[in-house]
Formats: C-alpha cells, structure tokens, sequence
C-alpha cells in the first residue's frame, strides 16, 4: 500500500508540474504586470496545479513541483534570461506553505495562532515600505500616495486577512464532508503569495534592474490581494471532491497521531 502511494504522489506531482508549466506559457492564460517599466508580477493560473500537490502530496513533493516547474520552463520555454534567483525563490514558495499546513492541520488552535502572526508579519512590513513611496506605477496606471491613502492601505491590509478568515470560517459550517476546511487551502496561498513571495523577489529585482525593495514589494503585495481570493476559490472548487477520493493519500501525508485507547479490566479504565 506505501509503495502504491509514493507511486501516486510521484506520477501526479509530475503530471501537476507539467500542467503548471504549460499554464505558466500559454498567453491567454497568464500574464505580467509591469511595475516601473519592468514585468515583474505574473498573474496566471499556474499556481493552482502547484497548490494541490501541496495541499495533497505534503512538503517533499511541493518543493519538487515548484522548483521543477521554474527550472524547466526557465531552460526549455524561456521568456527572456534564465536566473537562478527566482528558482530559488519557487523552492522557497513550494516548501513553505507545506509546512505550515502540515503544521496545523487540524488544529484550528494553531491556524488561528500562526495566521495571527502572519497577519501581523504582513501588516508591519507593509507599512514600514509603504510609508516612503510617493506613488506607485502599476502596469499603466500611477497612483499617487497621500498620507490618507497610505493611512488606508495600512489599515487595509489586516482587514481584508481578517475579514476573508471570518467569511470562510462562516461558510465552513457547509463544508462538513471535506478533508480540507476551506480557510486551510485559503491559508496555503495567502502564505505563499502574501506573506512569503513579496519578501523575496523584490531582493533579486534590485540588482537586476535596479528598482527600489519598497515599490517592488508595495505593488506586490497589492496585485497578489485582488488575485488571492480567484485562486484560492478555484483551488477549492477542486480540492474539496478530490479529497473525498483521496483518503489513502491525504492520510499518509498527515498521519493522525496515535490514539489513546481506554480499556475496562475488572471495572478499572486503563
């Protein structure tokens, strides 16, 4: 049985990794927003085939899928010149939200602790970038940044963590047959995307094209809110009836810890 699930775990993380790469270079389906010039935030829908392998297959195989799927279609479908970086940063996007959902998997205990601090992780690095930006040009569109606004943004930013977790909370009360809670696969992108990819790239951005962490990470950051919800919501709409066929897979991923088992010998509870 062990044997037949590695199997599996390693013939969908290719074929899932395979998908990403051909979602990540079809036209139509992604496409990058120019941040000073330069593109720099790809929207797309790679990122989802990429998310059920984390979600089902665990850490390892994330990893994999991620870093596999920027190197190979860095080096066989380039769009311009291959650096080593941004594979790096993918590694790092791949194993990270695994981890934390492998973490708290069934413990809502700890979800609510670990998406607290990364609420306020997000929110604190945020304003300490936001605060010395005049405007910011995103794809053709220059916004200016009053002190109004950027008051607004900031306050802005742990609303909107907040007030996604209490409507899926909300909405989890139909969700009853589920392996997966719906604010757990939310987390899983809102980890990589919000919290984690926006603290990294903008390092590689300044020294290849000179543009300032501040305005790398502000625009972001932002882009990566208004694609978050469309995401997470189709990862959903296909993780929740693939778990309900997928209870050997997801049980090897997250074993459940050895139960306590009570006996009565002579009347006495062991």
């Amino acid at each position: 049985m062990k044997r037949n699930i590695d199997v599996y775990k390693i013939t969908s993380t290719a074929f899932l990794m395979a998908l990403a790469i051909i979602l990540s270079r079809v036209p139509f389906l992604s496409t990058y927003i120019s941040i000073g010039g330069v593109n720099l935030v790809k929207i797309g829908f790679q990122e989802i085939p990429l998310m059920i392998v984390c979600l089902f297959n665990g850490p390892i195989y994330s990893m994999i899928a991620s870093f596999g799927a920027d190197l190979i279609a860095a080096l066989v479908l380039p769009t311009g010149p291959y650096f080593p970086g941004f594979t790096f940063d993918a590694l790092l996007l791949g194993i990270f939200p695994a981890l934390f959902l492998k973490f708290y998997k069934n413990s809502q205990k700890k979800f609510l602790i670990l998406y607290s601090i990364a609420i306020f992780l997000v929110s604190t690095i945020f304003m300490s970038q936001i605060g010395s930006l005049g405007e910011i040009k995103i794809g053709q569109y220059k916004l200016a940044l009053p002190l109004w606004l950027k008051i607004l943004f900031i306050a802005g930013v742990p609303f909107l963590s907040l007030i996604n977790l209490v409507i899926l909370v909300i909405a989890e009360k139909k969700n009853k047959r589920s392996y997966f809670k719906l604010y757990e696969i939310y987390s899983v992108f809102y980890i990589r995307d919000i919290l984690v990819a926006p603290i990294i790239a903008p390092i590689w951005f300044i020294f290849l094209y000179n543009i300032p962490y501040s305005l790398s990470y502000v625009s972001q950051l932002l882009s990566k809110f208004i694609t978050l919800p469309i995401l997470s919501a189709i990862t959903m709409l296909l993780a929740l009836p693939l778990s309900k066929v997928s209870k050997n897979i997801l049980e090897d991923t997250y074993p459940v810890e050895d139960a306590i088992y009570s006996k009565l010998i002579n009347g006495i509870k062991l």
